[in-house]
């Protein structure tokens, strides 16, 4: 009976220790919301980002492996007679991809739109892959072939990959969060437009040379900056190739 009494008390005494008042509890979950609120956004974004590094960084190896198998097979770019012959290169290119869909000149469904919005208001790209061969892989990102009618030398390339990082079904449809161009080469494979310091401010403004960045900077920061670069956290750094090349 003692026992029983002892282990009564205890049991009430502990209670009461650990207990929480309503006003508590609700004081603690406004804290928590606040701290979520603030965080999360953050978190979103930062995973946001992380994910179109990797599929961008995807993609440029998948082009580029089934580039450089299609040359393996049929020779160098240069002998293939495909100058302005979108269907040829196509062809032989999408040979050595894993296909769900291909799209012939004018049929939609590969693309959200054929054309692309720029990726700071008041730039338009013109670019339009209405005629081009389009395909869906079995990544899910959509890539449309552009065959020029000369090959230029080193990064002036040989044609263009426009690519939906996302697919037709998904994202903004915009140049530097989903849509991306690289380039084939006659002697350097599949490179991300542009290498070149003379284009990179293209990438602020209409969002067209954000692949390189991305591949060689590791980062988007270039989404949160002006048309000339300037970082929107920070008005005093201008993003650059060589120099600043992240907001942080």
């Amino acid at each position: 009976m003692l026992k029983r009494i002892l282990f009564t008390v205890h049991s009430s005494l502990f209670s009461k220790a650990i207990a929480f008042t309503l006003a508590e509890t609700l004081i603690v979950m406004g804290i928590i919301g606040v701290v979520a609120a603030l965080t999360l956004p953050n978190l979103n974004s930062s995973t946001g980002n992380k994910e179109i590094i990797s599929k961008v960084k995807k993609i440029h190896s998948e082009l580029n492996d089934a580039f450089g198998r299609a040359e393996a097979v049929y020779g160098a770019y240069s002998t293939w007679n495909s100058f302005n012959d979108n269907k040829k290169a196509f062809d032989r290119i999408s040979e050595f991809f894993k296909i769900t869909k291909v799209c012939g000149p004018n049929e939609s469904g590969c693309f959200a739109s054929n054309t692309f919005n720029a990726l700071t208001s008041g730039y338009t790209y013109i670019d339009n892959v209405a005629n081009y061969y389009k395909m869906i892989l079995a990544s899910g990102a959509s890539v449309a072939v552009y065959a020029y009618d000369v090959c230029h030398e080193g990064e002036g390339g040989c044609g263009n990959f426009y690519v939906d990082i996302d697919g037709p079904n998904k994202g903004p449809n915009t140049y530097g969060k989903d849509i991306f161009i690289f380039i084939w080469t006659n002697n350097l494979g599949v490179i991300p437009y542009s290498n070149r310091d003379a284009y990179y401010k293209r990438c602020f403004s209409f969002g067209a040379a954000c692949a390189a960045w991305v591949i060689y900077n590791e980062n988007t920061d270039y989404i949160n900056t002006d048309a000339s670069g300037r970082c929107n956290n920070d008005k005093n750094i201008v993003l650059d190739y060589t120099t600043n090349t992240s907001c942080k």
